[in-house]
């Protein structure tokens, strides 16, 4: 089966709440689509999911849930929203981030080739896609002479048609740590990828929220709404807790 999106980046329209925490950084931006480097709502281009098996570079192969955190949190801290991906970093997102469309992606080597050799009616088709999902988790971490436990949810929606292409993302986790955490930094990493500069993969939306609490409980409630074409998304916590002599942190997606 093959997965096909239609991806151009537009303007973002933001709303965002944030409660117990400290300190704040903004919430997200988006490509201006008035920009010279943003690709025209007419420029259409096709990008195919491509399964873990297919990785033609060795920093993609046989990754473990810990690399692929790893390797996320590398690229999420490289490029800014417009700026396009490099080969290796562009084929990372079409195997391990979440697809956005109507169509089922890739997973078999045939697969893969099948559309490859498709033909262009076929790889050309624009899918009306809607991505609906929410991932509940909870976790534990000890380091410095503490611990701390990290657990809540993360929610994307997104509509991507000819005349509704919107997203809304929220993030509502606690973090808790023992009595010997001092302080705790709680921050969501929020990526959507689409089309930059009429060819390639880049970043299209990102939001990197953050806030700190000086004690042992951080909330974390953020939400952000805006408008972008896009292919894939991903969404990553990320708690750092704080003691005397150190730190620590839960990750997670």
């Amino acid at each position: 089966m093959q997965k096909i999106s239609l991806i151009v980046a537009t303007s973002i329209v933001g709303a965002s709440t944030l409660t117990g925490c400290s300190s704040l950084q903004p919430t997200g931006s988006a490509v201006d689509a008035t920009a010279a480097s943003a690709p025209l709502r007419t420029d259409v281009r096709a990008i195919v999911d491509l399964a873990p098996e297919q990785a033609t570079f060795t920093e993609n192969a046989s990754l473990s849930q810990a690399q692929v955190l790893s390797r996320q949190a590398v690229i999420d801290s490289e490029y800014g929203v417009g700026e396009r991906l490099s080969s290796s970093d562009a084929e990372f997102i079409r195997m391990y981030a979440d697809p956005i469309s109507s169509t089922t992606p890739a997973h078999t080597a045939q697969d893969v080739a099948d559309v490859h050799h498709s033909n262009a009616a076929t790889s050309a088709r624009t899918p009306i896609a809607t991505l609906a999902s929410t991932n509940s988790f909870h976790r534990f971490n000890s380091g410095a002479g503490g611990s701390g436990t990290v657990g809540g949810s993360q929610t994307m929606d997104y509509s991507d048609n000819p005349f509704n292409i919107t997203g809304h993302w929220s993030a509502r986790w606690r973090a808790s740590g023992s009595v010997a955490v001092t302080s705790i930094t709680a921050t969501e990493h929020v990526r959507v990828y689409g089309l930059i500069g009429g060819s390639g993969i880049g970043v299209a939306y990102a939001a990197d929220p953050s806030g700190t609490v000086n004690g042992r409980i951080n909330e974390f409630s953020r939400s952000d709404t805006f408008t972008a074409y896009g292919a894939y998304s991903t969404m990553n916590y990320d708690a750092t807790f704080f003691t005397a002599t150190g730190s620590f942190n839960i990750t997670g997606k």
